[in-house]
């Protein structure tokens, strides 16, 4: 069976240029609908104070820079926050969030960032309360934020890489 021409690695070298804008295409489409579902949440959601009511140790592997291009892995202690809040309909709900990490395994908690009894700004969807986000630009819009970011590279990269002919 024959590979068509156009999956070949010939094809590819030969329209590196339509390949990243194909890949921008695609990611402005994600971007676009990531965007639009925000901003419905955004229009229909309700802010509320939660609190930090536990915080739990996991061990793990995390990435420490070391020199200029150095990446290893070390043990460490990863934290998460179990922030309880309460809808305007009375119900109770749980958001979980990072609060840090520190080097070696079993570190106490109190080398989490986020403290028991500390107040969180939430942003819920009232009709569905599970979606819920820490209520900041980084909590609501990390994710689009990031595929932008990849977006701006793949559009520069389609106009830098010029077609073979």
């Amino acid at each position: 069976m024959k590979i068509p021409a156009m999956y070949s690695a010939w094809w590819l070298a030969t329209n590196k240029s339509t390949w990243w804008w194909t890949a921008s295409a695609i990611l402005l489409l994600v971007l676009a609908g990531w965007v639009t579902e925000r901003m419905v949440f955004l229009s229909a959601a309700e802010r509320t104070i939660g609190v930090v009511e536990k915080i739990e140790g996991i061990n793990g592997r995390c990435k420490i820079r070391r020199g200029r291009r150095q990446l290893r892995k070390f043990p460490c202690t990863k934290f998460l926050a179990g922030v309880s809040f309460t809808t305007a309909a009375g119900s109770q709900h749980l958001l979980t969030l990072k609060a840090g990490e520190a080097l070696g395994k079993r570190q106490p908690i109190s080398r989490a960032s986020r403290r028991l009894g500390e107040r969180v700004g939430v942003i819920y969807d009232p009709q569905n309360p599970k979606k819920v986000f820490r209520d900041s630009v980084d909590g609501v819009w990390l994710g689009p934020i990031f595929v932008f970011l990849i977006l701006t590279l793949t559009l520069a990269l389609s106009f830098l890489i010029q077609k073979k002919r």
